[in-house]
């Protein structure tokens, strides 16, 4: 195993410190995830991979009112159709129904986000990453840069997936 070197600078240089360390097993260190304010690419994939529609909106179908139902025992308080209540204090309580969003998957790859630094790109790359997998929205990654092709992920979501794109993204080059 190679001799890794360690350092710690202060401000201004007033105190530096290095350690040397040579690790007894390899070690995957994944990017460190740089938030930035750009448009994640959205597209509808169908069964065969193809891009089909372009959206920017994140979900479709979001919080829209689907009609009036009898409560459910256990059902969020915050559904229950409280003007319906109001009116007719003595009938049963009713909740509010809406449909459930229809989530879009996302694409993405280098040309996605607005950074022109290799490191900085895969950076990007790893916030959306990790946001993506904390909304629970399929995504997809494609490191492909020019005619040299990286990696390609397919669209998915979960733990598992998050970590393959994550291990993609750390042995990007």
């Amino acid at each position: 195993m190679p001799l890794i070197q360690l350092r710690s600078e202060y401000p201004f240089g007033l105190i530096k410190a290095w350690s040397y360390f040579r690790a007894e097993r390899s070690y995957l260190v994944y990017p460190n995830p740089i938030a930035s304010n750009w448009q994640l690419e959205q597209k509808e994939v169908n069964d065969t991979g193809d891009a089909e529609i372009e959206s920017s909106s994140p979900t479709l179908g979001e919080r829209n009112f689907d009609g009036i139902k009898p409560y459910v025992p256990g059902a969020p308080l915050s559904n229950v159709a409280w003007k319906q209540v109001a009116k007719q204090p003595d009938s049963p309580l009713l909740l509010k129904s809406f449909e459930t969003p229809v989530t879009v998957p996302v694409s993405l790859s280098f040309d996605s986000v607005p950074a022109q630094i290799a490191e900085t790109a895969i950076s990007q790359l790893t916030s959306a990453c990790l946001e993506l997998h904390d909304d629970s929205r399929p995504f997809g990654l494609d490191l492909s840069r020019g005619s040299h092709i990286s990696s390609r992920i397919d669209v998915g979501s979960g733990k598992e997936h998050l970590k393959l794109c994550l291990e993609a993204l750390a042995t990007c080059k």
